[in-house]
């Protein structure tokens, strides 16, 4: 089944999982291993943008298929992970660079539960 991405991408700061392991907490949201659905029930940008999709299989795996998404070519699925997993980089600078690179797509960035940004 081919899945379509939507035109506004919704980035839910409560369940995002990024900035890997940085020793800083602004430069990380959530626990556990930076997938697309970890077991804790976090997710990397990429797997809210599938789950938004339509996408159901994200647990346990680190890249979306990017032949089973439309709109999801593997140079903005590498963009988005090197962006999501940056360890050096500010929540805040995750999600300016993330709204630069989806806007440069076509799609426009929405934030959710914005009051979690550390």
């Amino acid at each position: 089944m081919k899945y379509k991405l939507p035109k506004t991408l919704k980035l839910d700061i409560k369940k995002w999982r990024c900035g890997k392991n940085s020793k800083k907490k602004k430069n990380r949201c959530g626990i556990g291993e930076t997938l697309l659905k970890n077991i804790e029930g976090y997710m990397c940008c990429l797997g809210q943008f599938s789950k938004q999709a339509g996408v159901s299989d994200i647990l346990d795996k680190s890249i979306p298929d990017h032949n089973r998404i439309r709109g999801l070519n593997s140079n903005l699925i590498s963009d988005c992970v090197e962006i999501n997993d940056d360890e050096g980089i500010s929540v805040k600078e995750k999600i300016k660079s993330l709204d630069k690179i989806l806007k440069k797509a076509g799609y426009k960035l929405k934030i959710v539960n914005a009051r979690y940004i550390p």
